[in-house]
């Protein structure tokens, strides 16, 4: 990544929640469920995702 393509990077909202982008590479097969799971459910994928991780990893 370069200085060019860093400045166009979103940045962080000023809301009081912090948030960090993940980026992560999954099987076709598996981006297929999911993106079937969450249309059926009416919710992004994102959405999906941070449900599932909530409920899996414990609180510390």
């Amino acid at each position: 990544m370069n200085a060019t393509d860093r400045s166009k990077t979103p940045k962080p909202s000023s809301s009081k929640r912090l948030h960090r982008r993940l980026t992560l590479d999954i099987p076709d097969g598996l981006h297929r469920r999911l993106k079937l799971h969450a249309v059926l459910t009416d919710r992004t994928i994102a959405d999906v995702i941070r449900e599932l991780l909530d409920e899996k990893l414990p609180r510390w």
